[in-house]
């Protein structure tokens, strides 16, 4: 439960259900997001957009009352309940499910499977739900085919809809969903995010974080914009998300210089003939720092392992420092968690047009 809190009046209608003015959070002995100002009103949906490491999730766990608000203040118009959907749940249910593993092996009784259902019946909400609710909801997340089968054998995706299906269970008055594309290929980001608009409507509010501006649904109306730490800019959708201010979210900067190394009698002279191949490397990976280079990881493998492949990458990149150079012949096997992209396209002529976009 959000806690309520007087300095937004009761007893009349107020369109501000959330308000923050000169907020500034705090984990351990790091200030995080000073002087934020920001405000939700009723009927509204909101992405905050940023990079990795923006202060989107800190954010979205300062409206829930986890991370603490150490200057300034926020502000509720009533006692709200959210619900929370983060890849950190994700893994909670799983290693729950293999203490669960680990107790079966002791008795032996290997049958005694987790439903998807059950797990549904066990919302957090301590009076749980009913077998209605975890009907009608398993409908509307297009669900109810999985309904008996065993918990740890559903796919990212689907456990994605039942993460959701669990806190809407207890009918939430906003629904933070945390990345929640983060590790799903592209066939279930296609079929979650239909999905995703249709629970914005006037019942409750909705805030999705992701670091792809891709990924914000079309009924998101509002956006706000975090970088290294900042609310760098927000408003309605329509209104900030410009090339120019995305330029200044994600500013675009590729330099690479080449040099030809000395040859046995000294540096190469600008009239002599290259040799076809300078350097020739194969099954390499290059790493600098905190960045690594990827070359072709999924070349020969089958579509399950390059899936498995993939997925890894997607969290590794959204959930650590690390930065990805990704390379590949196939637009397929480009992981969700790369944020742009270095094209290079044949020239009929011969050469190549080298580009570099968003993705």
């Amino acid at each position: 439960n959000i806690p309520e809190n007087s300095q937004l009046q009761r007893g009349r209608e107020q369109p501000t259900i959330i308000r923050l003015e000169g907020a500034t959070l705090r984990i351990r002995d790091t200030f995080l997001l000073p002087d934020t100002n920001w405000q939700i009103d009723k009927g509204q949906h909101w992405a905050i957009l940023g990079p990795n490491g923006a202060g989107k999730t800190t954010l979205v766990k300062a409206l829930t009352g986890e991370v603490p608000v150490v200057r300034g203040t926020i502000s509720y118009s009533h006692t709200l309940t959210a619900g929370y959907v983060s890849f950190e749940h994700h893994q909670r249910l799983i290693a729950r499910e293999e203490q669960r593993d680990a107790s079966r092996y002791f008795s032996g009784n290997w049958d005694d499977i987790h439903t998807v259902y059950e797990t549904l019946l066990e919302s957090d909400n301590a009076a749980g739900g009913t077998a209605i609710d975890v009907e009608q909801i398993a409908v509307r997340l297009q669900i109810e085919h999985l309904l008996e089968r065993d918990i740890r054998v559903v796919s990212t995706g689907e456990m994605r809809k039942v993460q959701i299906a669990r806190v809407l269970i207890n009918s939430p008055d906003i629904l933070i969903l945390d990345e929640p594309f983060d590790g799903l290929d592209r066939s279930s980001r296609r079929d979650l995010a239909p999905i995703i608009g249709t629970l914005m409507d006037e019942t409750r509010t909705v805030i999705l974080t992701t670091h792809r501006q891709r990924e914000i649904v079309s009924n998101i109306s509002h956006v706000l914009a975090l970088r290294d730490g900042k609310v760098l800019f927000q408003g309605r959708r329509k209104d900030v998300l410009t090339p120019s201010q995305m330029e200044r979210l994600y500013p675009v900067s590729f330099t690479t210089s080449f040099s030809i190394p000395a040859g046995k009698d000294g540096p190469m002279k600008a009239d002599e003939t290259l040799p076809e191949i300078l350097i020739s490397m194969g099954n390499v990976t290059v790493k600098y720092d905190k960045t690594t280079v990827l070359d072709e990881p999924c070349q020969g493998l089958d579509p399950i392992n390059r899936g498995r492949i993939l997925d890894a990458i997607d969290v590794i990149g959204g959930h650590s420092e690390t930065n990805i150079i990704y390379v590949t012949h196939y637009p397929d096997e480009i992981p969700a968690c790369m944020t742009h992209m270095l094209l290079f396209e044949k020239r009929p002529e011969g050469g190549y047009i080298i580009t570099q976009r968003s993705i």
